[in-house]
């Protein structure tokens, strides 16, 4: 299975061991797994076991991001044509209104965002804007808590509002909280078909248009701060807007992970119509 293309700056990859094994080699190379170590400590400050790294180099190579030359390992040029394809790819995707670049079955693309309200905006003005649905297929989407949205503008309330409008989007939240209602409530009025409470057919925070699937990650301790707001609001007239705006304008370098699976979206979304159906919502085919 091909590896996953993350497109965002270098120094946000410091985060990740293989994320910073790729930006070490893509400055210098071929290193071997000792030089690799040395330089992951001199620096970026990791202070990894040699095993620990020799386990990503593994993982790197199996995934073809990396190549062996002799002892000692480069990025593979295979995989640094994919980063350049979607690369070229994305670019033209933000510079064109209208124009959207279809994915390959195989491809994988990581998107990178500052904060929770970026993430917001891209969803809603990129994903479900732009990534095609040809044959009108439900858009779903299930959630740990149903994002609440603000500190966007009036063309993200306009972008909002026609994409909840539609006839066949539905939103499955697993959490039952005040403000899990209060947000799945505000969408309801919008036109998006709602439930809270709920086990959806999948972990995480996924978004299904068409054949493509986006799934959300967050950095373990924005998530642990998010999901206390939700926890700790048992009445949200005394629901605490400044704090909770502060957060989620604050960096959190959250991941869109966005794929091409027909399969997978089709079976999310016959999950998805089991659920519903069975408290009386009816959905599209």
């Amino acid at each position: 299975m091909p590896a996953p293309i993350s497109l965002f700056p270098i120094d946000f990859q410091k985060q990740s061991m293989k994320g910073v094994i790729v930006s070490l080699l893509s400055i210098r190379w071929p290193l071997s797994a000792k030089e690799i170590c040395s330089s992951l400590r001199r620096e970026f400050s990791v202070s990894s076991s040699y095993q620990a790294v020799h386990k990503s180099l593994s993982e790197l190579t199996k995934s073809n991001v990396l190549e062996r030359v002799g002892l000692k390992y480069r990025l593979s040029r295979d995989w640094i044509s994919r980063v350049k394809n979607f690369a070229d790819k994305v670019e033209k995707l933000y510079a064109a209104k209208n124009e959207f670049l279809e994915f390959q079955p195989s491809d994988v693309v990581n998107f990178r965002f500052s904060n929770f309200i970026e993430c917001g905006k891209f969803m809603i003005n990129e994903f479900y804007a732009k990534f095609p649905n040809p044959d009108k297929k439900d858009d779903v989407s299930f959630n740990e808590h149903a994002w609440l949205l603000i500190g966007g503008g009036d063309k993200d309330f306009e972008s909002l509002k026609k994409i909840c409008s539609r006839s066949n989007i539905f939103n499955i939240t697993k959490s039952g909280s005040v403000l899990d209602r209060v947000a799945s409530g505000f969408l309801s009025k919008l036109g998006k078909k709602c439930l809270v409470g709920v086990n959806p057919p999948i972990e995480g925070d996924v978004y299904i248009v068409g054949d493509y699937v986006a799934q959300v990650y967050f950095p373990s301790e924005f998530k642990k701060k998010f999901f206390k707001v939700y926890q700790s609001t048992k009445d949200f007239s005394k629901f605490d807007l400044p704090s909770y705006f502060r957060l989620i304008s604050s960096d959190a370098f959250i991941t869109v992970t966005v794929s091409k699976n027909a399969e997978l979206a089709d079976f999310l979304r016959e999950e998805n119509r089991k659920i519903f159906a069975k408290r009386g919502f009816k959905s599209h085919v």
